[in-house]
């Protein structure tokens, strides 16, 4: 069950980034000010904001029950999943190196995992 808990709560937290992601795409070079004025009036941040939090209250209670040593390294598979995510959804290249990078990091979460 911890280890479900731990997945969902990821997975708000990468689904989060993908809809802020959206909520910014398309505007180009703009400043911090410009690009918080245009993701606040767009449905996608506040869609990752509201996913984000969710990841919050759940991590909240996944602390309270487990060892932060162990619970902590699983949030790496977070980047694991924005890479592929990234990849299939928004369409962006990933390099050989960064995949051997994240295939280390999965690789790390499964020996945190067994323990």
């Amino acid at each position: 069950m911890k280890i479900f808990l731990i997945f969902t709560s990821v997975m708000f937290g990468v689904i989060g980034q993908v809809f802020f992601k959206k909520a910014v795409t398309g505007l180009g070079t703009v400043s911090v000010v410009e690009a918080a004025v245009v993701s606040i009036k767009s449905l996608s941040f506040w869609i990752g904001g509201g996913l984000y939090a969710a990841s919050l209250l759940l991590w909240m209670k996944i602390l309270a029950d487990t060892d932060l040593s162990y619970a902590r390294p699983f949030s790496a598979l977070g980047y694991v999943v924005v890479a592929f995510i990234s990849f299939i959804y928004l369409g962006e290249s990933i390099s050989l190196l960064r995949w051997i990078g994240i295939f280390l990091i999965a690789a790390g979460v499964f020996l945190v995992a067994r323990t």
